[in-house]
């Protein structure tokens, strides 16, 4: 197992543990290591329930900035491509949130069936403040979680949600009792899980939202980015092409989503650019 990311089980239970310091960034690597650990416990008879936390105090802050516009965004497994994994496994995955479970992060644990926060864990999809758009699902995913309203609010302002408030909102299952306790709080919910036989994958709320959900999603977004006269939020959400996906059975959405990201990836695309700075001060271009 890589060191990328750590792997053990305990009476059943599968623990995953991102270590990728200092924020767990979802670099190919890392993407391909928890693929082969996933892999490990699906194969596993004696793992009943899967356990995904992050060392060091974080979950994850998302996907590496510095692989955009470079062939590792793409390489095996492209990020879309390993959400679609996890969201295919035959035994019922956890995430475990302390820190930050931020953008790609944040749709790392949209991805796994069932959700866990410790009180002071923060849940956002920021991409917006870099003049980019979700790209691992969470367009599609989150309202249809936590509904359209509250969906719009996260991505068009890009703020983060404490657990309690995301509790509230049904954007994760079980507020832990602390930081400390969130490996034992996780591991009881595993035990109920597996006691209980419960699916891999439960349904969102509104699965099959049709064609209201569409309308109602992106009205919605023209008036909000409209009225806060923001440019950058003008350009993000000139994005035609996500607008049937709010419509589509959800067995489709994560094909479609997945070639609308890859596009968005690739570095010989032509459409228009920005230039934004990752964290350690090297250039990139955002697709806008």
């Amino acid at each position: 197992m890589s060191a990328l990311v750590q792997y053990h089980v305990e009476d059943g239970v599968a623990f995953i543990g991102l270590a990728n310091p200092p924020v767990n960034a979802l670099s190919q690597p890392v993407r391909a290591a928890l693929a082969a650990a996933c892999e490990v416990a699906e194969r596993d008879p004696a793992v009943r329930v899967l356990i995904l936390y992050g060392e060091g105090g974080s979950f994850s802050a998302g996907t590496d900035i510095e692989e955009f516009g470079t062939p590792a965004a793409l390489s095996t497994p492209d990020f879309p491509t390993l959400l679609r994994h996890l969201t295919q496994l035959d035994k019922p995955l956890i995430a475990a949130l302390e820190g930050v479970a931020l953008g790609g992060g944040l749709e790392l644990a949209l991805a796994c069936g069932y959700r866990i926060a410790e009180p002071s864990a923060k849940l956002g999809l920021p991409e917006i403040q870099l003049g980019l758009i979700p790209g691992g699902g969470g367009t599609q995913r989150l309202p249809r979680l936590i509904g359209v309203d509250a969906a719009l609010s996260m991505i068009i302002s890009g703020q983060p949600l404490l657990a309690a408030r995301a509790r509230e909102l049904g954007l994760i299952d079980r507020l832990a009792d602390s930081a400390d306790a969130l490996l034992d709080n996780a591991r009881a919910f595993a035990e109920e899980l597996a006691a209980q036989k419960a699916p891999p994958q439960p349904q969102p709320p509104q699965p099959e939202p049709g064609a209201g959900l569409a309308d109602d999603f992106f009205n919605a977004t023209s008036s909000r980015t409209k009225s806060a006269g923001a440019d950058k939020s003008h350009r993000v959400w000139r994005w035609r092409r996500y607008r049937p996906l709010a419509s589509f059975p959800w067995s489709r959405v994560w094909s479609v989503s997945r070639r609308c990201s890859v596009r968005l990836w690739n570095p010989r695309s032509r459409r228009p650019y920005a230039t934004c700075f990752s964290p350690s001060g090297k250039r990139i271009r955002c697709l806008l």
